[in-house]
């Protein structure tokens, strides 16, 4: 409630939050027939009596079996979600986080990297970026307004999907992934075995802005099929340039030291 009209926090008012949720959460909040019950753990009874870092774990209710005095309480998962969406109604936050569904793209979840297991679970403070321990927020984004050619007008989708500059989208794509990639080398924390782990992963996040506007532009409804076919193409554009690029500096640097372990291999 840091940032609603109840408990207006000026410390927090102009930071963005967001909660973690698993599977076992979401169904005791909307299946009107699960106990709303919703354990809360006290996470050094399941390091004491189990060995394992919770967050280490996608979902310690199914994954793990929970040590009997690890629920040191519990909560209306029901009233605890409505507290949730009417904050974010209020406010914009918070956010919510679903960390199976986040790591189910995590191309290391089975990798032990320093000792840990390699999940996700938190996130920059603007949730752009999902992240485990010691990792870095390494971004940057492409404005997509850019690439859209003056004068160029269309009546169907097609049409006006020739008025974007691809070439010219394919080969930012691919200046913002190299971009990114000598930022790992030449930037510090502060940290050093947050440093040195980060450049054993090498995980960047190359986004984008302006979409709204893109889609002004181009006089498509932000609510319409069509916008979502748009960003459909737009992203998975920038993803297959930016994933080609990205085996591209693998020939010529070198793979990342995870990578014999990761999905990719």
């Amino acid at each position: 409630k840091a940032k609603t009209g109840e408990l207006k926090d000026v410390h927090l008012q102009n930071f963005n939050i967001s909660v973690v949720v698993d599977d076992t959460f979401m169904e005791k909040a909307l299946d009107v027939d699960e106990d709303p019950s919703y354990p809360l753990v006290n996470p050094r009874i399941v390091v004491e009596k189990l060995g394992i870092k919770p967050i280490e774990v996608l979902e310690l209710t199914r994954e793990v079996q929970l040590p009997k005095d690890a629920a040191v309480g519990s909560v209306n998962a029901k009233e605890l979600f409505r507290e949730i969406v009417e904050g974010a109604w209020d406010s914009g936050d918070p956010g919510l986080i679903f960390k199976s569904n986040m790591n189910a793209s995590n191309s290391l979840l089975y990798v032990n990297v320093d000792g840990d297991r390699y999940v996700w679970f938190g996130t920059n403070p603007c949730a752009e970026v999902p992240g485990a321990d010691k990792d870095v927020c390494n971004l940057t984004h492409i404005n997509l307004v850019r690439f859209v050619r003056e004068g160029c007008s269309g009546r169907t989708l097609e049409e006006k999907l020739e008025c974007i500059d691809w070439a010219g989208l394919a080969e930012t794509a691919r200046v913002g992934v190299r971009f990114l990639d000598d930022a790992v080398d030449i930037s510090t924390t502060g940290m050093k075995d947050v440093d040195e782990t980060y450049r054993k992963i090498r995980k960047i996040g190359l986004g984008v802005m302006g979409l709204a506007e893109m889609l002004i532009k181009l006089e498509i409804p932000y609510a319409s099929w069509d916008a979502v076919t748009l960003v459909n193409r737009v992203l998975a554009w920038i993803y297959l340039n930016a994933l080609d690029e990205s085996a591209e500096l693998a020939r010529e640097r070198g793979p990342f030291k995870y990578f014999p372990h990761s999905d990719y291999a």
